[in-house]
């Protein structure tokens, strides 16, 4: 199985400056709605991230025995 080439070159990081200032609100609180939204967020993506790689295990796992069964006999 190959996997397709993905080209880089013009993927532009600089807006992801750590040195970068965040705004945040004048009182010095954190918005804790929107962090806590992010954290959301991106649990589900690793779920939903995990739950492919389970889902495509078990495809390789099911095309393998395919394979055997049908070398097998």
């Amino acid at each position: 199985m190959t996997f397709p080439a993905i080209d880089l070159s013009g993927f532009d990081l600089s807006r992801l400056d750590p040195r970068v200032h965040l705004p945040f609100p004048s009182d010095g609180l954190l918005d804790q709605e929107r962090i806590g939204g992010v954290v959301r967020d991106s649990t589900y993506v690793g779920v939903g991230l995990a739950l492919l790689a389970l889902q495509r295990m078990q495809w390789e796992r099911r095309q393998l025995a395919k394979r055997l069964r049908n070398v097998i006999g």
